[in-house]
């Protein structure tokens, strides 16, 4: 490594044997709630795609979505099941974090980059775990990778480390707009580390971050981030801040779980304040404080819950990397506290994964009940009388994607393809509601794993659950 000066991990086994403790629970995690995972809003719906269409799918151009769509793609292939389908699907990502980790801890010899994983992946985190194709997950996992790839010295080959780098950030911005701020953040961190304003590598990430951010400001990959910049663009005054649902969201749910990253940041301000390391300190809270701004300002009309969490990830990735440095590079405090410290952060940060799995668990249940009910009833195209979807809205959630779940959810539970579409607007004769503006026609349905009739849709009886 680069960082030869500095003082290495006091405990680098243990790091090991806990992060791969950490990683087998959360595949266990991902197999036991596979259902709780898959089947909610994006997930099922670009699961559905994929396996529909037996193809790669890469909406709003987050190509590098790529690697943690190859085993479904493979699986598909060659015909498995949807049910081992849904498994696979759940599994992957928590794979692919695994082997992102595995590289900079084992390969790179990086555990900074390493603990910053496993803490991204936990603190701050409750309901994001069940949503499987988050790709800010990936944005600091890849993030956490460039750091590593930085700092480390390809045996003095300076072309291919930048190529690597590049490739890496590349990897980053693909992955979500998000990108931009983790990627910054590690870049910033580089240069106060070697405080070298003559380093190429450090020039040629900043013009790819800078030019990535330009484009996609000019040219937005889809119309939901073109929403989204131009929210930012236009807010003026502080209104927009100070009124945003995402910062009533946060919180609201301080005493819930956002305590936790406050924790890690008061951790990290006073720690760094104690060895007086101001630069880093400041750069950690401007970078903090301006994404958070950001985050709130652009989100200011909310969102849904699983979506306003994921908002605040980057953030939470600056400051797990500055803990993660100071607890692999601290040699005056004893190691026992450290073990412990990265421990708690672990032990809680798991039991508000559980809590969110928890709460999907009765999701679930209700679309058991409504499936289940659309069975016994004998069609296989229903829709939810509006005086049923106010009253199950809290069971419902976000009702984008309920004809896509609940056809899910009936192969893979029952065995059987019944449809369950919020509102009784019609798609035309043969067709079915997949999504709150998406039909499809029931003859494009894959036969191998979906089919349905096409027969127009009737209400579900609404005395019969």
């Amino acid at each position: 490594m680069v960082l030869e000066n500095r003082n290495q991990f006091n405990f680098p086994s243990f790091q090991k044997i806990v992060g791969n403790l950490f990683f087998i629970i959360l595949l266990v995690y991902s197999i036991v709630y596979a259902v709780e995972r898959v089947t909610y809003i994006d997930s099922a719906w670009l699961f559905f795609e994929r396996v529909n269409g037996e193809k790669f799918s890469f909406p709003g151009h987050r190509y590098s979505a790529f690697f943690s769509e190859i085993p479904l793609f493979i699986a598909v292939k060659f015909h498995f099941p949807l049910k081992a389908l849904i498994y696979i699907f759940s599994t992957s990502y928590i794979v692919l974090y695994y082997f992102v980790w595995r590289i900079c801890t084992f390969t790179l010899k990086n555990p900074v980059a390493g603990l910053t994983i496993i803490l991204g992946t936990i603190i701050g985190v409750r309901e994001t775990f069940l949503h499987t194709v988050s790709e800010t997950h990936q944005c600091f996992v890849y993030s956490a990778l460039l750091f590593a790839v930085m700092n480390a010295d390809f045996n003095g080959t300076i072309i291919l480390k930048n190529i690597s780098c590049g490739i890496i950030a590349l990897l980053i911005l693909f992955a979500h707009p998000f990108g931009v701020f983790t990627s910054s953040f590690v870049l910033l961190y580089y240069f106060i580390e070697r405080k070298k304003i003559k380093d190429n590598l450090f020039w040629l990430i900043g013009l790819i971050i800078v030019g990535f951010t330009v484009l996609s400001f000019l040219h937005p990959a889809n119309p939901y981030d073109a929403a989204q910049f131009q929210r930012l663009a236009s807010s003026t005054g502080t209104d927009s801040f100070f009124d945003s649902a995402a910062l009533k969201f946060f919180v609201i749910h301080i005493k819930h779980f956002y305590w936790l990253p406050l924790l890690t940041i008061l951790i990290v301000i006073i720690w760094l304040t104690v060895k007086k390391e101001l630069l880093k300190l400041a750069t950690i809270i401007i970078s903090v404080v301006g994404y958070f701004i950001i985050g709130c300002v652009t989100f200011k009309n909310g969102d849904s819950s699983i979506m306003l969490e994921r908002i605040f990830l980057p953030a939470f990735f600056m400051i797990n990397l500055g803990l993660a440095d100071l607890i692999v590079h601290e040699m005056k405090i004893n190691k026992w506290i450290l073990m412990f410290a990265v421990v708690f952060f672990i032990f809680n940060g798991i039991h508000y994964i559980n809590v969110g799995c928890l709460m999907y668990k009765k999701r679930v249940a209700y679309l058991d009940k409504i499936v289940s009910t659309g069975i016994k009833n004998g069609k296989d195209t229903y829709y939810l009388s509006p005086e049923q979807m106010e009253k199950d809205k809290d069971l419902i959630l976000v009702p984008w994607a309920l004809g896509t779940e609940t056809l899910l959810y009936s192969n893979f539970k029952y065995g059987k393809n019944i449809s369950v579409s919020a509102g009784s607007d019609p798609c035309g004769p043969g067709c079915v509601r997949m999504t709150s503006f998406f039909c499809i026609p029931a003859s494009e349905l894959n036969k191998k794993y979906f089919s349905l009739s096409g027969n127009a849709s009737a209400a579900l009886p609404f005395d019969n659950h």
